[in-house]
């Protein structure tokens, strides 16, 4: 088995292992300039990928 496949085995399980696990991200500081809006960060973050997550945006 070559390093390649234990790494895809490796990744695999920790999918299964998070999966249902909770996310919270904090986009904090809103108003220093250069700060990602949180579609940014969602997007950044590939958020809209993750299909065994419930999505929920919200803005404080």
């Amino acid at each position: 088995m070559g390093l390649l496949s234990i790494i895809r085995k490796i990744k695999r399980k920790e999918k299964k292992r998070l999966a249902g696990a909770s996310l919270f991200v904090l986009a904090n500081k809103q108003d220093n300039q250069g700060a990602l809006k949180p579609a940014e960060i969602a997007k950044v973050l590939k958020l809209e990928t993750m299909h065994t997550h419930r999505l929920k945006k919200k803005n404080l």
